[in-house]
């Protein structure tokens, strides 16, 4: 039986963006990103404090996390580092 998601309301994702989210957003450990980037797991760990520390992104767990502010992420993005704490 194939579940069909319920339709968007207003202000919500459409379908095709919440899957298209989905696709960019798999999940990684601190590990895969580390060595994707070139730099030692603790460092990760750390960066990911400091984006806790800042509200723009909340540990839901050891293992995920959750994006608050993506327009903040964007800016620390453009700036090429993240605002002072």
């Amino acid at each position: 039986m194939v579940q069909t998601m319920p339709r968007p309301r207003h202000g919500s994702l459409s379908r095709e963006a919440t899957e298209a989210i989905r696709h960019r957003f798999r999940p990684h450990t601190r590990f895969n990103i580390a060595d994707h980037r070139g730099m030692a797991p603790e460092t990760v760990a750390r960066g990911v404090a400091r984006l806790e520390r800042k509200n723009l992104v909340k540990r839901t767990s050891s293992r995920r996390i959750r994006v608050l502010n993506m327009d903040g992420l964007h800016q620390m993005q453009n700036r090429g580092r993240g605002p002072s704490a």
